[in-house]
């Protein structure tokens, strides 16, 4: 355990980072701020209670605090709210920090409109988590290493998906998107390693699912090809011009994939790690493709160029 003097006015960013060893901290009265990661990793952290002087905290303090059940905050403190041991801003729009040792259901309180970025970062045993209808942004990393999630469906209202925002949630099986979503950064779901199905809303004018495949609207770029989607071959539809970043990294079952004339791109790290990949042919339309496209494929034995190669 550790007592900060009480002359102590700020924690710097990741101070007591990867202490797992530390279960108790008694923060000093005056303390104003806490940094970014700041106890971060602390995995024997069960409890904390914000003083009456804190103003600021930043991103991600608690990520990885597996045992901490609640975030409590001095009564007298007017900078934040608790509610239910979660740590809100003083209108309680903005979800801030979630005690990353609950497990089962939690049902973000509506009138939420923001989830702060590295928010449930870590929350290993949470399996479902009810958005509200008022929710409009995710932050970065928001749902970071969230392995248990099962399911997300993303209310209609928010229209990003910000990069790390699902990445490494190993339990997610499905993910749906609203018609409001507008962008969805290519590393947002990598090493959703369960993925079966990506679903889009009809009638949004940005993405599509074909059968369980994320595309952008006109089915020119195939986004995501979800991890866990079974079938030892895959066509890339006609019509297909890029392969985005990440598309099918670590996708166990396939053997075959079949590029369409007329693709021009392949991106960054987009068949990593496909360890079941045995041959590929690229077409002579693509003119690009991007490093470590085709990285630690095990099986991958021969791939085909038909055109000419590209320039870097």
């Amino acid at each position: 355990s550790v007592v900060i003097p009480d002359d102590v006015t700020e924690i710097e960013d990741r101070t007591f980072e990867d202490c797992y060893s530390l279960d108790s901290v008694t923060l000093p009265p005056l303390l104003s701020s806490i940094g970014d990661f700041a106890f971060k990793d602390c995995v024997e952290l069960d409890s904390i209670t914000l003083p009456a002087t804190l103003s600021d905290i930043g991103v991600g303090v608690f990520s990885a605090c597996i045992q901490l059940q609640s975030i409590s905050l001095d009564a007298s403190n007017t900078h934040f709210r608790g509610i239910d041991g979660v740590l809100f801003d003083t209108s309680a729009t903005t979800l801030l920090s979630f005690p990353r040792g609950r497990d089962g259901v939690y049902a973000i309180p509506e009138g939420v409109t923001a989830i702060q970025a590295w928010a449930f970062n870590g929350t290993i045993y949470l399996d479902n988590i009810q958005f509200p209808s008022s929710l409009m942004t995710l932050g970065q990393g928001a749902f970071y290493q969230c392995f248990e999630l099962l399911s997300v469906e993303i209310p209609f209202g928010v229209t990003t998906i910000p990069d790390s925002c699902f990445e490494r949630c190993i339990g997610m099986e499905t993910f749906s998107l609203p018609s409001s979503v507008s962008s969805v950064d290519p590393d947002a779901l990598r090493f959703a390693s369960a993925l079966r199905s990506i679903e889009v809303d009809s009638i949004n004018q940005r993405y599509s699912s074909l059968g369980g495949v994320l595309f952008d609207d006109d089915h020119s770029t195939l986004v995501c090809y979800p991890q866990m989607m079974r079938g030892a071959s895959y066509v890339v539809p006609p019509g297909t011009l890029r392969i985005e970043d990440y598309a099918f990294e670590d996708n166990t079952y396939l053997e075959r994939v079949f590029l369409p004339n007329g693709l021009t791109s392949i991106g960054f790290v987009a068949f990593s790690d496909c360890v079941q990949l045995r041959s590929i042919s690229v077409p002579t339309s693509v003119t690009s493709i991007e490093s470590s496209a085709f990285s630690r494929c095990d099986a991958l034995a021969s791939i085909y160029f038909m055109g000419n190669t590209p320039s870097e």
